[in-house]
């Protein structure tokens, strides 16, 4: 393992498990100081975790739909390691429904989540970096769901196509700092979430969850859903020197699910 990271800071959110656990491991297996922020309780046994690992981490408990946690967030990330280098904006709530079930009220958690909080993130820590004048990378994790639209999604797939904008639009303005904004937009990960949502399907459609996986799998020309390490290793690469000229970039990390 080389260490691209050493004496680097990357603050990942929705870091208690999947893919924004694997990321924060991969950092900090390559020298990085690791700031994990998740929802969920479970990001303190994360953060024990990886102290056990020996990795240098913070965890914290943060609900990014809220203005005053996001800010608490990002400070706190500068209070224990002085400066932010990385930002992987992870943290998200999925959707599935039938379009005509869909309320008004459905919407608000995954805009103010996905959309909004994704956002404010990325304000918040793109001004530190602006600050330090030190450049950065920032990784907003979006999704194949946005991307050509998703029956029984589209809440979620909404959010994640704004997301893709958000970025390409954040990239144009933050380069003049040497601040680099890219996308990775995966498909289908093999974590608990997919899980869940193929449940939600299956449900929907009246059959069983191993039909929808398996249906779900053969669409995939590789013919296997993607393990949270296949995802995380190119936001590393964003992350690093090695991706020095990508910027404003979408970048669908998906087994082929996108060919048309």
């Amino acid at each position: 393992m080389n260490n691209r990271f050493t004496d680097k800071v990357a603050l990942i959110t929705g870091g208690a498990k999947g893919l924004g656990k694997e990321t924060a491991r991969l950092f900090a297996q390559e020298g990085a100081s690791i700031s994990i922020a998740d929802i969920s309780d479970s990001i303190t046994k994360t953060g024990q975790e990886f102290k056990s690992s020996g990795f240098k981490v913070l965890s914290q408990k943060a609900d990014i739909s809220r203005p005053g946690e996001i800010i608490k967030m990002v400070d706190a990330t500068i209070a224990e390691f002085g400066r932010i280098d990385y930002l992987v904006n992870n943290a998200a709530l999925p959707y599935q429904g039938p379009m005509m079930d869909i309320a008004w009220q459905d919407w608000d958690p995954i805009i103010n989540v996905n959309l909004k909080g994704t956002f404010f993130v990325l304000q918040n820590v793109a001004a530190r970096m602006i600050e330090a004048a030190n450049g950065g990378s920032i990784v907003n994790i979006s999704s194949m769901a946005g991307s050509g639209g998703r029956p029984l999604y589209i809440p979620y797939a909404a959010s994640k196509a704004a997301v893709m904008n958000m970025t390409q639009s954040a990239a144009k303005e933050l380069a003049k700092y040497n601040i680099r904004v890219n996308s990775v937009s995966p498909g289908n990960i093999n974590t608990e979430m997919l899980i869940d949502c193929a449940d939600k399907v299956a449900k929907v459609g009246n059959t069983n969850l191993d039909n929808i996986l398996d249906e779900w799998k053969n669409r995939i020309p590789l013919k296997h859903f993607a393990e949270p390490g296949e995802i995380a290793k190119v936001v590393l690469f964003l992350c690093s020197d090695d991706a020095s000229y990508i910027t404003g970039q979408i970048i669908n990390v998906c087994g082929g699910l996108s060919i048309p």
